[in-house]
């Protein structure tokens, strides 16, 4: 009974402290990661986060994703969900410019 007790605290003290610190929030929930950048698969960034090539085809798939010439970008969310950005919508950058990406990301996905 008392764990339980511990635990309750514990997970209220991380839901008070996650939107008062960015840290807090990186380290618990994680952040979104360019998976595909320009049609092509990070499949290094793809196994750090767990997640094989056959669940990103699915997931592409799902999403109405025939070639992977049409992803501009693909960003697996935090959540495990993905976010994709074909060629030719949004006109440009669209909604995927900092802070919806860290400035890191899309630096990241720049050199590449």
């Amino acid at each position: 009974m008392f764990a339980i007790l511990i635990v309750s605290i514990y997970n209220k003290l991380i839901d008070k402290a996650m939107p008062a610190s960015p840290w807090f929030c990186r380290v618990f929930e994680g952040r979104p990661r360019i998976v595909i950048s320009q049609g092509r698969v990070h499949a290094d960034r793809l196994r750090r986060q767990g997640i094989g090539v056959h669940e990103l085809y699915s997931k592409l798939r799902q999403c109405g994703i025939e070639d992977l010439a049409q992803v501009k970008f693909a960003i697996l969310k935090a959540d495990g969900g993905i976010s994709i950005l074909k060629h030719g919508e949004h006109g440009g950058e669209g909604l995927y410019q900092p802070p919806v990406l860290p400035a890191r990301e899309m630096a990241w996905a720049e050199r590449r």
